[in-house]
């Protein structure tokens, strides 16, 4: 058990991993996640605090270097973009549903009485 964290990005996620980090992100941080998965693949992320979330969370990423340039960019695999897009989706209908319950509750309230 335990190892590295390299050794673990070898090996199946799970969902509570997918939740758990999910769960550990800052808003902005979950903004970002979703417009990179959004992406076709192959998904580049710089090497910054998300992906740094990601691999210590012991989700699978993947090294990338593109010709031309500098860097060496990680790149968001598609089962944990999957996820991001689902988790974000129901974040988006949550923040939905509670929008058209005040307005609803607004435009009751703002309804001249006879």
């Amino acid at each position: 058990m335990g190892g590295s964290v390299a050794a673990r990005q070898n090996q199946a996620m799970t969902d509570d991993q997918l939740q758990s980090w999910w769960g550990d992100l800052t808003p902005e941080q979950r903004g970002r996640a979703a417009a990179i998965a959004s992406q076709p693949a192959p998904r580049g992320m710089a090497i910054d605090d998300l992906s740094a979330s990601m691999i210590r969370a012991g989700l699978p990423t993947a090294r990338m270097v593109w010709t031309g340039q500098p860097e060496h960019l990680v790149e968001m695999l598609d089962d944990v973009a999957d996820f991001v897009v689902r988790a974000s989706a129901r974040v988006v209908t949550k923040r939905l549903g509670v929008l058209r319950s005040v307005t609803s509750a607004k435009a009751c309230s703002t309804t001249p009485r006879r």
